[in-house]
């Protein structure tokens, strides 16, 4: 399939936390509403999931990066696509990390997210996002 790609500008960072145990979505702040296009009650009424968001090209390869990263550090660094509501993709910039909540007795995943600029002007001369650098 070929979808349309969108340079995705975020104010500030896209936040998720997820149950470990499946990576249904538990929460999101308004940026991660932003990047979806889905408000936080439809993505927990729907019992969305994580992967959910990610393009099947990409989805095999992701999930088996990230249960390596977890596995071994417990911290989780990706560089992938999202899919938004509309079906446009956008490239993003991700770190995540898991720890026990005390209080729901449940083991979680903390998810912050990052637009990143595929239009060039944020590039250094290596080709990095000078954001990240």
């Amino acid at each position: 399939m070929d979808f349309k790609k969108k340079n995705t500008s975020l104010n500030s960072y896209a936040k998720a936390l997820l149950d470990f145990s499946d990576n249904t979505i538990l929460s999101v702040n308004e940026e991660f509403e932003k990047l979806t296009g889905y408000t936080q009650e439809e993505i927990v009424t729907a019992g969305m999931n994580f992967y959910d968001f990610i393009p099947g090209e990409q989805l095999d390869r992701l999930r088996e990066n990230v249960q390596i990263q977890l596995n071994t550090s417990g911290r989780v660094l990706s560089s992938h696509y999202m899919r938004d509501r509309a079906g446009l993709l956008h490239p993003v910039a991700g770190m995540g990390h898991d720890y026990y909540d005390e209080m729901l007795q449940k083991h979680m995943i903390e998810l912050i997210i990052v637009g990143v600029d595929l239009s060039g002007e944020n590039l250094n001369s290596d080709g990095q996002d000078v954001r990240f650098c």
